[in-house]
């Protein structure tokens, strides 16, 4: 994007820590702004713009055993799911777009 600098980048995707590493160096002022993500579609030379409408905590771990989505893992109460990776820890942070 045209006259913004990269401050932290990787290809698996920014930790909540980097985040809040880059966001504890900046000044109230450039923190008193709505927060957004692009998502820029080189393919079809689009951008789109998402603000941050909720930030989530997980209550519990969440695994994907179904392969169509994140579940809590009382979902499965009863049933063996120790070879289930989580995917979410419980306290893990999810932000909600728009």
């Amino acid at each position: 994007m045209e006259k913004f600098k990269t401050l932290k980048s990787n290809e698996k995707g920014l930790t909540w820590k980097e985040v809040k590493e880059i966001l504890n160096s900046k000044n109230e002022e450039d923190l008193n702004v709505r927060a957004f993500f692009w998502k820029i579609d080189d393919e079809n030379a689009e951008i789109s713009g998402y603000s941050i409408q909720e930030v989530l905590e997980a209550e519990e771990d969440h695994i994907n055993p179904s392969g169509e989505g994140i579940e809590p893992v009382s979902t499965y109460e009863g049933e063996d799911i120790s070879g289930e990776p989580v995917i979410y820890k419980k306290g893990a942070l999810l932000g909600l777009i728009d």
